[in-house]
C-alpha cells in the first residue's frame, strides 16, 4: 500500500491581527497602584487564553507533522537498509584483506629478523673462531658484523604499500572480549575496570597500541574502513 505524506502548510498571519492588537494595548499598561495592578493582572489572564488557543490551534498540526515526520523516517531506514547491509559486507571484505596483508608483513619481518639474527651468530661463531686462532684483526671485523646485525634485528621493518582508494581511509582498532568476568582485575594502570568497563579497558589497550594484557579479557586487532561518500 502506498503512503502518502500530508504536507502541512501553516498562514504566516494567523493570529497575526489579534496578536499586534494585544502588543499596542499592552504599551499602555503601567502598574502605578492597586487598581492598575489589578487591571494588569486581568489583562495578564487573558493573554493567557490567547496563548492557549494558539496553542490548541497548533497542538492538531504539530501531530500531524510529527506522524508525516516518522513515516518519512521509517521509510528512509527501509529504502537505507539494503545499502547499509551491502557497505557493511564490502567493508568487511576490504577489513579482512588489510588484515591479511598486514598479517603477511609481520610474517615477512619476522623471518627477516630470524635471518639477521642467524647472520649474528654466524658472525659470532666465525669471531671466536679467528680470535683463537690468533687473528685479531679478522676476528674484529667479524665481531662488528655482528654488532650491526644485532643492531639491524633491533630494528628491522618491512614495509608493504597499502592499497588507496580516494575517499576511503583505514583505522585501527581493538575488540574487546570478556572471557572469564572473575578473573578481571579491579584496577590496571591507575584505571577501574570493575564492574568490567568495556569502554576503559578499550581506551586503555589503544593507549598501549593493543600490548597490555588483562586477565580475563581476550583483545584482537581489526581494521576500520572508513568513507566512502563521494
Amino acid at each position: 500500500m502506498e503512503e502518502r505524506i500530508t504536507v502541512i502548510e501553516v498562514d504566516d498571519n494567523v493570529f497575526a491581527n489579534e496578536i499586534e492588537t494585544v502588543k499596542a494595548e499592552a504599551t499602555g499598561i503601567k502598574v502605578v497602584d492597586d487598581s492598575s495592578y489589578e487591571l494588569a493582572g486581568n489583562y495578564l489572564t487573558g493573554i493567557k487564553g490567547k496563548m492557549k488557543t494558539i496553542k490548541e490551534y497548533f497542538a492538531p498540526l504539530k501531530e500531524s507533522a510529527n506522524k508525516a515526520h516518522k513515516a518519512i523516517t521509517s521509510r528512509e531506514k527501509e529504502t537505507l537498509e539494503p545499502l547499509e547491509k551491502i557497505e557493511k559486507q564490502i567493508k568487511s571484505e576490504m577489513s579482512k584483506y588489510i588484515m591479511e596483508q598486514e598479517r603477511k608483513r609481520r610474517e615477512a619481518e619476522e623471518l627477516l629478523r630470524k635471518q639477521i639474527e642467524e647472520e649474528r651468530r654466524r658472525a659470532m661463531a666465525e669471531a671466536e673462531a679467528l680470535e683463537k686462532q690468533g687473528k685479531t684483526e679478522e676476528s674484529d671485523m667479524a665481531l662488528q658484523q655482528a654488532i650491526d646485525a644485532e643492531d639491524m634485528a633491533m630494528f628491522a621493518q618491512v614495509e608493504v604499500a597499502k592499497p588507496t582508494v580516494k575517499g576511503i581511509g583505514t583505522q585501527k582498532d581493538y575488540v574487546i572480549t570478556v572471557t572469564d568476568e572473575s578473573k578481571v582485575p579491579s584496577y590496571i594502570l591507575g584505571a577501574c575496570i570493575r564492574p568490567v568497563d568495556t569502554m576503559a579497558i578499550k581506551k586503555l589497550v589503544k593507549a598501549t597500541e593493543g600490548k597490555i594484557k588483562i586477565e580475563g579479557i581476550s583483545i584482537s586487532e581489526t581494521i576500520i574502513i572508513k568513507g566512502g561518500t563521494r
